[in-house]
């Protein structure tokens, strides 16, 4: 929308540095994922309350491992988008990043689809989806201790890439 509404032509001439802009980019980012965060444990709780159903540490979790899927989608886009100095460089940003995220979206799919290969077997009829899930909470409590650290490396590197760019774009 800064280059279709011409504010980023304009931004140029103001005393904004490059690693301003992409700070307040990232500080309103690492905000919105706070309030996410808030947002769905508030919902659990509540939608739990009302459900007899109690926040479960299991359920924190995927709050946090679905949080680090969007900044890595965020840094994935910001990093392309701010190399853009017109929209046709927007565009094939935009065409990055979703290459980039359905190339490891396509992975993962091939992953679960072995991994459900292997826990069927060979008769299809035995499989318990239960088996499944479980099997997959064992990888997200391996995952845990590493969660807000991989947050944090997210946000750090995506504050570096767009810096880049945005220094890149300017010269």
């Amino acid at each position: 929308s800064d280059l279709t509404s011409g504010w980023l032509r304009y931004s140029f001439g103001l005393p904004i540095t490059p690693p301003d802009r992409a700070a307040v980019q990232y500080i309103f980012l690492a905000g919105g994922v706070l309030a996410a965060l808030l947002t769905g444990v508030l919902n659990a709780l509540v939608m739990g309350a009302m459900c007899g159903i109690p926040l479960t540490g299991g359920t924190v979790l995927n709050f946090f491992i679905i949080i680090d899927i969007m900044l890595f989608s965020e840094t994935v886009r910001r990093t392309f988008a701010s190399r853009a100095r017109d929209m046709s460089g927007y565009k094939k940003g935009n065409f990055a990043h979703m290459a980039v995220l359905f190339t490891i979206y396509l992975s993962l799919v091939r992953l679960l689809v072995v991994k459900v290969s292997e826990l069927a077997g060979t008769d299809s009829e035995t499989f318990d989806p239960t088996t499944l899930l479980e099997s997959i909470s064992d990888y997200r409590d391996i995952a845990a201790p590493w969660l807000i650290p991989i947050a944090i490396v997210l946000l750090a590197t995506g504050f570096v890439l767009t810096l880049k760019g945005y220094e890149r774009r300017e010269k």
